[in-house]
């Protein structure tokens, strides 16, 4: 079964930057949802800009919970966590669990 990835609805979801310095590749991203089954939009950037207000948060919990109660799947997060804040994966795996 294919889940559809939510975007969050979060004040600061048209963020300018991901919070890691690494470059960031849409492309590597949307391939990793599908490779995990999650269906992805044609257009990422709102899929990005989620996950940057994600990674730009101060309470993992909170978004962790708002992501799931809309819907959104534990890997379809940790996916996005991955690609754009890899130095806050510890802080989201923990609140998901």
């Amino acid at each position: 079964m294919r889940v559809a990835l939510p975007l969050m609805t979060a004040a600061g979801l048209l963020a300018a930057t991901a919070c890691s310095s690494q470059a960031y590749d849409q492309d590597a991203h949307r391939q990793a949802l599908e490779d995990h089954g999650v269906s992805v939009p044609e257009d990422m950037n709102g899929v990005t800009a989620a996950v940057e207000a994600a990674c730009e948060s101060d309470d993992p919990s909170l978004v962790v919970f708002d992501f799931l109660n809309e819907g959104g799947s534990p890997d379809a997060l940790r996916i996005g966590i991955e690609h754009m804040c890899p130095e806050r994966v510890e802080e989201f795996e923990d609140a998901l669990t």
